[in-house]
């Protein structure tokens, strides 16, 4: 399996299609490593961010995002 994993942004915190994409990781979880990205933009008070997965392997990923504001 591989993923894309993304950071997502809303100012109003509904994710209902008025979100903005900040940034899409470029590891893809089929293979161990870590990944710093920075983002320069404004950041919205409201984030989430999104796995989705292709293949069908039905492999485990153990994910963990850390958000910080500097």
């Amino acid at each position: 399996d591989t993923y894309a994993f993304t950071l997502e942004g809303s100012a109003t915190g509904a994710f209902s299609g008025e979100e903005t994409s900040l940034l899409t990781f470029a590891l893809n979880g089929s293979a161990l490593g870590s990944e710093r990205v920075v983002v320069d933009v404004a950041i919205p008070r409201w984030l989430r961010w999104r796995a989705a997965r292709t293949g069908s392997a039905g492999n485990t990923v153990k994910i963990a995002v850390h958000f910080t504001r500097f």
